[in-house]
């Protein structure tokens, strides 16, 4: 499993992401984003909650993953950002994953447009 635990938590259960952090409440309830919502009145719905800036399904998570990796590849940061995860969290499965494929990522990335 994927996570970083420190001032902030990240990590994932069966469904979900989940980010925590002692840096603390960032307005988010306050914004006009989530003004837009109601809370849920079918079942479906009222499986996931009222939006609390806490989780997001980890299908969302990982479609943002993709899209943040092309931001890094485009403006030549994602070597930089490996490094970082590479040494500041080694000990999960997650950057485990990363240290096994770091060269053939940096490779295929070098070639990237």
């Amino acid at each position: 499993m994927s996570y970083i635990l420190g001032r902030q938590y990240v990590w994932v259960d069966a469904t979900h992401l989940h980010i925590w952090s002692a840096e603390g409440y960032d307005g988010w309830d306050e914004s006009s984003w989530a003004k837009g919502f109601e809370p849920p009145s079918d079942r479906r719905s009222a499986a996931f909650g009222l939006p609390g800036g806490v989780s997001l399904r980890q299908k969302v998570a990982d479609e943002y993953v993709v899209m943040r990796m092309a931001e890094l590849v485009a403006n030549g940061e994602l070597g930089p950002v490996m490094d970082r995860a590479l040494a500041n969290h080694g000990a999960n499965s997650g950057c485990q994953a990363l240290s096994q494929h770091a060269s053939s990522l940096r490779t295929a990335l070098a070639k990237v447009p």
